[in-house]
């Protein structure tokens, strides 16, 4: 549902379209995504071979997708290679499309109460990616911030080949333990 109504505000060449979202009779929510034939940015640009300069241009676009989101009063939360898919039709040029906003936050409250689902101490997002702030459960303090520290680490990967930091680097520490470590 937050997924759907997130989406919905948005019209953005590099955000993924909904064509239609309702409720069943049953009262579960749906919506009919635009299909993205493609592969994540970082499978992309590496299996293309991609060089500096068109990385950039790659992530020149997710950042306007980005920008469009902040302006209609959404964060992200969960930017990461696997939610920036890239579509290359035959002869033309690629474009990015950014997926998933089911753990998007509404700066203006638009979303209703239960949009992240979230509460005070809990996490949400994928921790190689995420702010200290998102990490140690501060969800009050995030907000565009938090997707432009997303973006910093894409690109890192994006032009370095890895993360600045390894999922299993983070996966045995605390919450505490992630921020201390993420903000030494």
């Amino acid at each position: 549902e937050a997924e759907r109504q997130a989406l919905a505000l948005m019209n953005h060449v590099n955000v993924a379209s909904v064509f239609d979202a309702d409720t069943t009779d049953l009262g579960q929510p749906y919506f009919a995504m635009e299909y993205v034939p493609g592969l994540d940015i970082t499978a992309h640009c590496d299996q293309q071979e991609l060089d500096f300069r068109q990385r950039i241009e790659l992530f020149l676009q997710v950042c306007d997708g980005v920008t469009h989101a902040h302006q209609k009063g959404l964060i992200h939360r969960d930017l990461k290679p696997g939610n920036i898919l890239v579509k290359k039709p035959q002869g033309q040029a690629s474009t990015v499309k950014i997926i998933d906003f089911g753990v998007a936050k509404s700066l203006h409250g638009k979303l209703g109460a239960h949009t992240a689902h979230t509460r005070i101490g809990s996490f949400v997002g994928t921790p190689v990616y995420s702010s200290p702030e998102q990490i140690l459960g501060h969800q009050a303090d995030v907000d565009t911030r938090a997707d432009i520290y997303s973006l910093g680490v894409v690109l890192y990967e994006l032009l370095v080949g890895v993360t600045p930091y390894s999922d299993q680097e983070l996966s045995d520490k605390s919450q505490a333990e992630l921020v201390k470590f993420l903000t030494q």
